[in-house]
């Protein structure tokens, strides 16, 4: 099996490219088992299909088999994985090192001040002054709550660590993405789309 190096690889494809995907880790499959929400559904197919699709391009050999879920964050022992899905994108981090990643499309009919008081600490409320900082200080939080696993989001108490955000333009919806790690890493994008 070939080893990953510091660098944090992350992948973004549209759902659709991979939602026929049906190779799961056990966890994802007893998950999959209660919902019956056919996007939910398309959006977790998805995301598999694109780490399998992922670690072929990285030449890393593993069949799932020791992909399990540790405090809410899935884990393998070779290597370190998030992956986000919003509005028919689907993005994946794979390290490894602990590796945290949200995507989220920027949404301007939403309420603003709401969303601020529930994501913002006062330190950050003149930052987010319209919909895009809004949701680009989001996807830091979120990929840094991913980067530490954990039962309860509470974005206005979570510090980001190290983050790399990048935006990104998919069928004329803009998204921003963020992924997340303990310290400075290269981090190379690949978009399949």
């Amino acid at each position: 099996m070939k080893h990953l190096s510091d660098k944090i690889f992350v992948f973004v494809s549209s759902v659709e490219r991979f939602k026929g995907n049906r190779k799961l880790p056990e966890f994802a499959e007893k998950e999959i088992e209660n919902t019956s929400n056919q996007k939910v559904l398309d959006e977790k197919y998805a995301a598999f299909g694109l780490l399998d699709w992922a670690l072929k391009f990285l030449k890393i050999d593993d069949n799932f088999e020791n992909i399990v879920k540790i405090n809410g964050k899935p884990h393998s022992p070779f290597f370190q994985f998030s992956f986000s899905h919003s509005h028919g994108l689907v993005a994946m981090a794979i390290c490894k090192k602990d590796i945290g990643i949200d995507v989220e499309q920027v949404d301007k009919n939403r309420n603003l001040d709401k969303i601020k008081r529930y994501v913002c600490s006062l330190d950050e409320m003149k930052y987010a002054k319209n919909m895009k900082r809004l949701t680009k200080l989001w996807t830091k939080k979120e990929s840094a709550f991913k980067l530490h696993g954990g039962a309860h989001f509470v974005p206005k108490a979570i510090c980001e660590n190290w983050c790399k955000t990048k935006k990104i333009k998919f069928e004329n919806k803009i998204f921003f993405l963020s992924v997340c790690a303990d310290e400075k890493r290269k981090t190379k994008f690949k978009m399949l789309f």
